[in-house]
């Protein structure tokens, strides 16, 4: 809506940049935080919640993570703004990528401070104490391997530090042209 009012081009510069990853973000966030406060309010109080309690306990969760995500988009924002202000060739190339990704990211605010909380209302059921098996199965598989960094963690920083520095040694042969 904000491409069209502003006569953006859909081009593909500008639809290229939106990361979905970015716009679903806050969404994904509340959704979340909304599963496992409603879980823990169940766990809490043994039985299943009343509607009352449960539009308490979902405004609860979305009021505690969204300030800290919204404070995140409003950065990312922020970092876009200055991008308006090139002229010539840079500013034709990436000026409406630079309004594509702002228009996005507003319209992913207004809708995870309104859309979102109103969906999780209506959809969410608190659940159990289940957990996803395909979480329990990366578990099994991740956590001996966190230990084992852990247990050497010298050689974890050292091997971190190594592939720093040989990717610091590409920097001087990056080229240096804008375009």
């Amino acid at each position: 809506v904000g491409m069209k009012y502003y006569g953006v081009s859909a081009n593909l510069m500008s639809l290229g940049a939106i990361d979905f990853g970015l716009i679903v973000d806050a969404a994904v966030i509340i959704v979340e935080n909304c599963v496992r406060r409603l879980a823990e309010a169940r766990k809490e109080i043994g039985r299943r919640l009343t509607q009352e309690e449960r539009l308490h306990t979902l405004r609860e969760a979305t009021v505690e993570v969204r300030s800290a995500s919204q404070f995140g988009e409003m950065i990312i924002i922020a970092a876009y703004i200055p991008i308006l202000s090139l002229i010539g060739v840079e500013g034709k190339m990436f000026r409406p990528m630079a309004f594509t990704v702002i228009f996005a990211l507003i319209g992913a605010l207004v809708l995870s401070l309104t859309l979102v909380p109103a969906l999780c209302a209506t959809f969410l059921r608190e659940g159990g104490d289940r957990e996803n098996p395909f979480v329990e199965w990366l578990q099994r598989r991740y956590l001996p391997l966190l230990r084992r960094a852990l247990q050497f963690r010298y050689a974890t920083v050292g091997g971190a530090l190594v592939l720093f520095v040989l990717c610091a040694s590409l920097f001087p042969r990056l080229g240096s042209e804008f375009i």
